[in-house]
Order: structure tokens, then sequence, then C-alpha cells
């Protein structure tokens, strides 16, 4: 299957972020740079942070801009952002979905 067109994908999957950052820290960074946020998930599993998240924006290019912030710094840790299609956000969704989480 091939990867859809950027210019219509929303979301993307962060991962490295500290593990004491909430959903309004990811709010606070991404609107400032890429634009509106509508949606986080995956921040937590079974109540504890997982250091990842699925962003979902108003816009197809707002998930483009958010693309730029990879590598960003987030209380010291650096913060890796790629589309939601990417084999890192593929083998995330396959732990959370087969129920490990971590």
């Amino acid at each position: 299957a091939s990867a859809p067109d950027p210019a219509t994908v929303t979301q993307v999957f962060i991962r490295g972020l500290p593990f004491k950052s909430r959903p309004m820290d990811i709010v606070e960074i991404f609107e400032k740079h890429a634009g509106t946020v509508t949606r986080i998930e995956g921040m937590f599993f079974d109540g504890r942070a997982s250091g990842r998240a699925w962003v979902t924006f108003e816009e197809a290019s707002f998930a483009i801009k958010a693309l730029e912030l990879d590598q960003t710094e987030m209380d010291g840790r650096r913060v890796e952002v790629y589309p939601p299609y990417s084999r890192p956000a593929r083998q995330a969704l396959r732990l959370v979905t087969e129920g490990q989480g971590t």
C-alpha cells in the first residue's frame, strides 16, 4: 500500500515526549508553530505516560508544518515527529493495539 497524499493527512506521531508532559504542553508548542490541534491520543497507557502521542490538526497544512518540529526540545528531551503512516508510528500503533503499550 502506498502512503497517503501528505496534503490530506491531518495527523502526526510524536515520540520521545518527557513523561511529565501533559496534553496542554503539546497543544502549546504545536499550536504556536503549526496550527490548531483538535485531538491528542495515546499519551497514556494503563494510566502511565507513554512518551508518545498522535496529534490531529484542524488542517493538513498544519500537520505538514508540525513535521518541521522534529528534534524540537521539550523539557530537555528531543522529540521526534513523524507522519502517521511512517514506520515508527505503525510500530507504536501495533504495540498499543496488541496491548503492550510500552
